[in-house]
Parts: C-alpha cells; sequence; structure tokens
C-alpha cells in the first residue's frame, strides 16, 4: 500500500489596510494543495466584543472572528453563505470597513465595497459585496447582514443593481470611512453620471446613513470637492481621516473643541490638494439636498440603485416605520425616503449644494503623477 505525501498548504496573507496595531497572520494546514495567497482587505479590532476582525479574499470573501488574546484561533469558523460574503475576491477591489452603533445600541459591521461580478450568476451570489451593508459582530448570525424584510430589496444594505454593479465602466472605488455621533460616512470615487461611457469623467461622492436606520432608507449621497478659490477644482479624493480640533486651531478657524472635521487629500495632474470641512456644514448639504429632491416631483434618483423619481406619494409609502422616522426627524430632517434605495442624488441640482471646505492648501508633487 502506498501512502500519499501531504504537504503543507501556506496561506501567505498580505495586508492592505492600516491599522492601529499591525498582526501578521500565518496559518497553515496539513493537505494536498497549493499556494494560497490570502489578501487581507478588512482588518480591525472589535473591543466591544475581544476580537479581531479579518476579511480576505480566500473563502468567498468571508470574514473570521479572532481571538485578541491569541489571533491564531478563529472564535467562528468559516461560514459559507452568500450573506456573510463580505469583502471582494479579487484584490485589486477596494474594501473600506469601521465598527460603529447600530440600531437599539448594538455594535455592529459597516462595509463599503465593489466587488464587480462580471455575470448575472455571479451578481445574483455576491450582490452584497457590491455597495455598502451593515453586518452583526456576535451571536449565532455574525456577519450576517443585520436587518432583512420579506422584500428582498429592503435590509441594512444599499447595493447596486445588477446592471449597474456589472457595468463594465461603472467602477466604486471605496477610499475611507468613519463614524461620528449617529452618522456613518463611506469616500468613494466614481463615474460622475450613471449609465456612464468609457469617457465619463470620474469624481469623488460622500455617502451617510443613520446608525439607528434599521433598514438603510436614509442612505444619500452626494458630490464632493477640494476647490482653489479662483483655481483648480481637485475631485478626486485619495485619503481621508475625521479630527477633533485643538483650541488654538479651533479659534483660529472659529470653531469648538467639540467640532468635528473632516481632513481629505485629492489630487490633481500635477499636485495634489487637502481641504478641511466641518462634519456640521456636511450634514446642513445632506439636508438641502434631500430637501430638493422632495419638493420636486419628477428629479431623478439614483438609478444605479434601482430608484425612482422622488413623489409625495412615494415619500408616504414609509410612514408607517415610525422607530426610523423618529431618528431621522431628531437628527436629519422631517421625512424619510420610502423604498427608492434610498439614493437621492440629481448630478446638476446636487453640485450647487456640496460641503464647502474651511481650509485649502497645494501640496506639490515632487515628480510626476
Amino acid at each position: 500500500m502506498r501512502a500519499s505525501r501531504a504537504r503543507a498548504c501556506v496561506f501567505m496573507l498580505v495586508l492592505h489596510t492600516p491599522v492601529e496595531r499591525i498582526y501578521f497572520l500565518f496559518i497553515s494546514h496539513v493537505q494536498l494543495c497549493n499556494v494560497i495567497f490570502f489578501v487581507i482587505q478588512i482588518l480591525l479590532i472589535d473591543n466591544d466584543h475581544s476580537q479581531l476582525v479579518t476579511c480576505g479574499t480566500v473563502f468567498q470573501g468571508t470574514c473570521q472572528s479572532r481571538n485578541l488574546a491569541n489571533i491564531s484561533l478563529n472564535h467562528v469558523d468559516v461560514i459559507r453563505r452568500r450573506t456573510v460574503f463580505v469583502a471582494s475576491t479579487n484584490p485589486s477591489n477596494s474594501a473600506v470597513a469601521l465598527i460603529a452603533s447600530g440600531p437599539g445600541n448594538s455594535v455592529q459591521l459597516y462595509v463599503g465595497t465593489d466587488d464587480r461580478p462580471s455575470t448575472s450568476d455571479l451578481y445574483l451570489s455576491r450582490k452584497y459585496t457590491c455597495g455598502v451593508t451593515r453586518r452583526h459582530l456576535s451571536g449565532d448570525g455574525i456577519f450576517e447582514i443585520s436587518a432583512t424584510t420579506q422584500y428582498k430589496d429592503i435590509g441594512s444594505f444599499a447595493v447596486l443593481s445588477e446592471a449597474a454593479a456589472t457595468w463594465p465602466n461603472f467602477v466604486v472605488k471605496y477610499v475611507a470611512g468613519f463614524s461620528v455621533e449617529q452618522f456613518g460616512y463611506f469616500l468613494t470615487t466614481q463615474p460622475a453620471v450613471y449609465p456612464p461611457s468609457s469617457s465619463t469623467p470620474r469624481i469623488s461622492k460622500l455617502s451617510q446613513v443613520c446608525h439607528q436606520d434599521k433598514y438603510f432608507q436614509s442612505y444619500v449621497e452626494m458630490p464632493i470637492t477640494c476647490s482653489q478659490p479662483g483655481g483648480q477644482d481637485y475631485s478626486m479624493v485619495q485619503a481621508a481621516t475625521v479630527v477633533q480640533p485643538g483650541s488654538r486651531l479651533a479659534s483660529r478657524l472659529g470653531l469648538t473643541n467639540s467640532s468635528h472635521l473632516l481632513v481629505a487629500s485629492f489630487y490633481g495632474q500635477s499636485d495634489s490638494a487637502v481641504c478641511v470641512y466641518q462634519l456640521s456644514d456636511i450634514r446642513s448639504r445632506f439636508t438641502d439636498n434631500i430637501q430638493a429632491c422632495f419638493d420636486s416631483s419628477s428629479m431623478p434618483l439614483g438609478e444605479q440603485f434601482n430608484a425612482r423619481n422622488c413623489t409625495a406619494t412615494q415619500v408616504g409609502e414609509a410612514a408607517d416605520n415610525q422607530v426610523v422616522m423618529n431618528k431621522l426627524s431628531k437628527y436629519t430632517v422631517h421625512f424619510i425616503f420610502s423604498v427608492l434605495r434610498c439614493s437621492c442624488v440629481n448630478f446638476n441640482l446636487v453640485f450647487s449644494f456640496f460641503a464647502r471646505q474651511i481650509f485649502f492648501s497645494v501640496i506639490s508633487h515632487s515628480t510626476q503623477r
């Protein structure tokens, strides 16, 4: 009897995301196989549940819960259901994630990714990796989408339609994500209009969703740019973070120490620029855009989310969701999105409403980009 010889199956992990502490993971087990490159797209420390969350390109982009005291030990084995596919299977596709509060004072995982499925079959199995989702971080449904209804297109997600997700020229790149008070935000670059052509210019967009919104009916997007007064516009965001100003900076800008500022860098053809925005001004611009949307009976919404036109009748369709309405009335505006996939975006009007920066600085490149 001839014995087969086993060899080590080595998962070589590549980290694609910065974190406060970098963990280098080396996992191996013995079986007959080839070398597999495991690119980690999401790496987050969840102190509320004492776990390290890792999501990568193997096992269909699922996540693992690892013990913080010994990250080689998994709290949760890999679960292969399409609703727990979180990251992309392609390392070149971007993914951004953050941990923030959810409905009922829970702590949940917010993820933005564009998996770019090439066929209808791939979209059906991976649609929840084509947009923004909110997922559980504990319990039997860990990494599952946290709220769904009997309607397949309503839940704690805002995902692209099949046409948009499989459109070759409609590529959404997630750049940054952050949470401030009762809202979660994602910064992306994407084509200026949908459907795009190969020559459609790319712009940056900022999306917002209310943490207490169970079904993501408050999800909304708007363009964001960095402009030099009387000069060049920088439209492509490349990095961003949220800070609170110290006393000297707050005094100089006329702000309070409790203000939140979005600091973002944008690039142009020969140089880059840094702009600073007040979160309060960003929220005000979102409110203006939403109000303008519902003041119009024919304004087009985000077609990439299977949205329709905004009408008063559609606003009333969601009136029974009183919990979400109360939260939005408190934090945003006194009405709620209906089942429109919540992207109240007009690509012409919205430009008059984007957030104004309170600081601008050009950074020259030492070499040509």
